[in-house]
């Protein structure tokens, strides 16, 4: 019985390969075991183990074989083959990862235009570029000919980038300029070098008439565009050449930004952490609050279900209070608190997409003063 299942493990084993085999006299183990050896060195582990495992059927089997080490080592063998095969199979997803995040980070780095903007001054100049007043100096309505936004930015590419950039201007009244040269949704369009490095500024085409009057005083909105991704929002504050002692002292501000800090903790409340960097002026000692209120993305006001953050017609709105110790004050970063808890959103599952306005109110003249800031967001319940 031995002898037949010997042979035709070792038929299997061999595809159709021969043993001589005389009976109990043959030298079964030596030739068996030999065999087992070879496929180990050819790395055939598995057929190995069956090798081996046969000639423990070997009559002239020794007492003292080596078999059971022999099948251990090809065991140890097939397990760090496999472990090698896994590791290099994890390697590669990995390089595969890091490859899709450098991609992404290229993809973010090439909607951003490929620069960190730091500051956007606005200056007047001429129809021939001559600056008539200089970048971030004080822009009158009687002087005003070309408005000319000036970046200040941190080049975040390794070479110098071609880069396409659009941009809108708003009148005061939310009106857009634009003419019959205006890329489609924008006011202007040109393409520029974006440079390596920080400490780089690049100089956008003006927007005006060279006989003036197209600029009346009040906040313009400069939005900047790349990719269709908006990088920027600031506001040229152009101002009465000659303003009245009325006009001197009335109430004004200007909302240069606002940030978000989404999932942190305030109190025990997880939320958003809102940031706004102000200027306000004429409004000394007076009491006042820079207040969110929160809309659907269809401009839907958000109706508020507990009354505890909420405005005088009960939709969802935050606020906190200050009062400018100077008749010019900037605030660099006023934070507002706001409880993901108390968006009351009627979509419980899901994702909303949502934003919300940030004003500033005096109670003083009892009026919102400056312009308003849009921020958008989305909420998963």
């Amino acid at each position: 019985m031995f002898r037949y299942r010997f042979l035709l493990i070792l038929l299997f084993v061999f595809s159709g390969s021969f043993i001589n085999l005389k009976g109990q006299d043959c030298d079964c183990y030596a030739t068996t075991r030999a065999q087992g050896v070879k496929l180990m060195q050819q790395k055939k582990y598995a057929k190995a183990i069956a090798v081996f495992n046969a000639a423990e059927d070997c009559p002239d089997k020794p007492a003292g074989n080596d078999l059971a080490q022999k099948r251990a080592e090809c065991e140890k063998a097939i397990k760090a083959a496999e472990d090698t095969k896994r590791q290099a199979e994890e390697d590669e997803y990995w390089r595969r990862r890091v490859e899709e995040i450098q991609q992404r980070k290229k993809d973010e780095s090439a909607d951003k235009g490929y620069m960190d903007i730091e500051y956007v001054h606005f200056g007047n100049e001429s129809k021939n570029r001559d600056v008539l007043t200089w970048y971030g100096g004080t822009l009158y309505d009687e002087e005003m000919r070309y408005l000319v936004p000036k970046i200040g930015y941190t080049g975040l590419a390794n070479e110098s980038k071609a880069v396409t950039l659009h941009w809108k201007i708003f009148r005061p009244d939310g009106t857009m300029f634009r003419n019959d040269q205006s890329p489609a949704g924008y006011t202007s369009s040109y393409t520029y070098t974006i440079l390596p490095g920080s400490g780089n500024t690049v100089t956008l085409l003006g927007w005006g008439s060279e006989t003036g009057g197209l600029y009346k005083p009040g906040l313009y909105r400069f939005e900047l565009y790349c990719n269709g991704h908006l990088l920027r929002t600031e506001y040229a504050d152009i101002k009465a050449k000659n303003t009245t002692t009325t006009n001197s002292t009335s109430k004004t501000a200007t909302i240069k930004e606002v940030t978000v800090d989404h999932n942190v903790y305030q109190d025990g409340n997880k939320g958003m952490k809102i940031h706004v960097k102000f200027e306000i002026l004429n409004c000394k000692d007076d009491a006042c609050r820079a207040i969110a209120y929160f809309y659907y993305a269809n401009g839907t006001a958000i109706k508020d279900t507990n009354g505890q953050y909420k405005d005088a017609s009960g939709n969802v709105s935050v606020g906190v209070d200050f009062k400018p110790a100077y008749e010019w004050t900037s605030y660099s970063d006023l934070i507002i608190f706001m409880p993901y808890s108390e968006i009351h959103s009627t979509t419980r599952t899901g994702t909303v997409e949502m934003y919300f306005d940030t004003k500033l109110y005096d109670f003083t003249s009892k009026e919102f003063i400056g312009n308003n800031y849009k921020v958008t967001f989305n909420m998963t319940y």
